[in-house]
């Protein structure tokens, strides 16, 4: 089975940062799917190529959070 590709297009109009390269893109992509439950932990893993523990530490350098949880989860743990 291949693997699903994304091919992004940007404008001439539009030039990208030095600083966007693969990782970032790949950690945007793994990191909002995550924090929206649309994958779980592993699969955005999978996404970014990295193992659990290094994925844990970088996943706060692109600005999401490692754990998501809507705030009624948040607050049903804190009334536990």
């Amino acid at each position: 089975m291949a693997r699903p590709r994304v091919v992004i297009e940007f404008p001439d109009a539009a030039p990208l940062p030095a600083d966007l390269d693969q990782e970032f893109l790949r950690y945007a992509v793994a990191g909002a799917l995550y924090n929206r439950g649309a994958v779980s932990g592993a699969v955005a893993r999978m996404i970014t190529g990295d193992s659990r523990r290094t994925f844990e530490e970088k996943i706060a350098d692109y600005g999401f959070l490692l754990l998501a949880d809507p705030d009624e989860d948040v607050a049903a743990e804190l009334n536990a």
